[in-house]
């Protein structure tokens, strides 16, 4: 009985020590795992942070590219949208530029047509009311007060390149009235040209002297026609 309590109890003991060392070494075990698992605990969380910061670097960089898209895609617009609205006003520029010179030109048309119209009228009435002496007279009036103010014309649109020019009258000048309206072209302008005579049932009475494209007229149908523009405008401004 004594030796079997005596082995019992020896047996005991070396259990007893035996799940002593072996629940130290377990309990060693477990606080390593859970240091294990708290240091991977830290790192993780150490890591969701660094993902965290990038996440939201990223974020900002990302907003910061589709702000800068939305700029730059709003500046293209608007200097799109301010050439197509300088394009339109150009052509439409262009366009009211081009009727304005349709009209004008149109306007001028008109006028040389109403006027060569009235030159017509003036010089039918004229003839049809004056007797050829009355017509005769009202001429040679004309032709002298035409030399007698060539004074005030201005033949400073007269070109050096012209060297010759022609004398409209609806009748023959004589050689006085000629020679008269030679010198004084030649006194204003400074130099001898040759001259042509030509007659132009036309004019009327009186002269018109031409210098290629330059009209220096005297003539009683133009007198007329002034006469009849002017008195137009007069009553274009009463209205």
């Amino acid at each position: 009985m004594i030796l079997q309590v005596i082995v019992f109890s020896a047996v005991i003991y070396f259990m007893k020590r035996i799940l002593s060392r072996d629940t130290q070494t377990a309990e060693t075990r477990l606080n390593q795992v859970y240091e294990d698992l708290v240091e991977k605990q830290k790192q993780l969380a150490q890591k969701i942070e660094e993902a965290e910061k990038e996440y939201t670097t990223r974020k900002d960089e990302a907003a910061a590219i589709v702000d800068k898209m939305k700029k730059e895609t709003q500046l293209a617009l608007t200097e799109k949208e301010d050439k197509v609205l300088k394009e339109a006003k150009a052509q439409a520029d262009e366009m009211v530029a081009k009727a304005r010179a349709s009209a004008d030109e149109l306007q001028k048309r008109i006028r040389k047509e109403e006027g060569a119209k009235l030159l017509d009228y003036v010089s039918n009435l004229v003839t049809a009311c004056f007797t050829p002496s009355m017509l005769e007279v009202l001429h040679k009036v004309m032709v002298k007060e035409f030399v007698e103010k060539g004074d005030k014309l201005d033949f400073s649109n007269v070109s050096t390149d012209v060297t010759s020019m022609t004398i409209k009258t609806a009748m023959p000048l004589t050689d006085e009235e000629k020679k008269a309206i030679d010198d004084l072209v030649k006194a204003k302008i400074k130099r001898e040209i040759q001259s042509e005579q030509k007659i132009e049932p036309k004019v009327v009475a009186g002269v018109v002297i031409e210098f290629g494209t330059l009209l220096l007229d005297g003539c009683f149908a133009s007198a007329v026609n002034d006469a009849n523009l002017s008195r137009k405008k007069q009553l274009e401004e009463e209205d």
